[in-house]
């Protein structure tokens, strides 16, 4: 049963870590066009 929570929990922060990632590029990306403009 703890192994079901290990993986489900490893999952998660794995999913989180890349959604905070493309997040994170997404600003960068953003911030770029912006000085571009500027």
């Amino acid at each position: 049963m703890s192994f079901i929570y290990i993986a489900t929990g490893f999952v998660v922060g794995v999913a989180a870590l890349a959604l905070l990632l493309m997040w994170v590029n997404a600003e960068d990306l953003a911030s770029r066009k912006r000085s571009i403009k500027h």
